[in-house]
């Protein structure tokens, strides 16, 4: 039998059917659970063929988080054109973040951050790290929200915490209190927002 040959378009085309399958595995189960295998054989492929696009399961997860800040942006982008309310656009756009399970939505879990770290290069880190910089500053450019480059990292820094926190579930662990985690969240988010909409308004 021939061997199959692919076109340019057909690798291409692969390629953003494992990422999009693996986004959805990823967000469904987390990245720990998620089954590489699942991935490459409902995309139809061996093993063997996913190496040649990915070199690990570390770099599919990481070339789905890189394509997800896109993503992600554009629908804030529709949510903030669409909206009257610019506090209830923010508030949707964040139910996105944290949700990330309802909305496929892939957000690591604090003790899978450093194993996807090792596998990258200090250059891919710090492009990494410069990319989640520029989407934060983007999406708040999208609220019309002003911020200094300190302010940002602020934003950035709080936002982070409080999603590596709910997803790894630290809310509903000792020391802290069970059955309040969602409350827990939802207040920090109004803390947050209450924070964007001061610099929006002193503007």
């Amino acid at each position: 039998m021939a061997k199959k040959t692919y076109t340019v378009q057909d690798r291409e085309d692969i390629r953003e059917r494992l990422l999009d399958l693996g986004q959805r595995s990823f967000s469904q189960k987390g990245y720990r659970e998620a089954s590489l295998k699942e991935i490459y054989e409902a995309v139809g492929i061996s093993k063997a063929f996913f190496y040649t696009f990915f070199p690990s399961k570390e770099a599919l997860a990481i070339q789905v988080l890189r394509r997800q800040r896109t993503k992600m942006l554009e629908r804030a982008r529709k949510v903030a054109q669409e909206s009257a309310s610019w506090r209830g656009s923010l508030e949707t756009v964040f139910d996105l973040f944290f949700h990330g399970d309802r909305h496929g939505v892939f957000v690591l879990e604090l003790d899978n951050l450093p194993h996807l770290c090792r596998h990258m290069s200090q250059h891919e880190l710090q492009d990494f790290e410069m990319g989640l910089t520029q989407f934060y500053q983007a999406l708040l450019e999208l609220w019309n929200i002003p911020v200094t480059a300190g302010q940002c990292h602020l934003i950035q820094n709080m936002v982070n915490t409080l999603l590596l926190s709910y997803h790894s579930h630290l809310y509903s662990s000792f020391p802290f209190h069970p059955g309040v985690d969602e409350e827990t969240v939802s207040l920090q988010i109004r803390l947050i927002i209450d924070y964007l909409e001061g610099i929006y308004r002193n503007a």
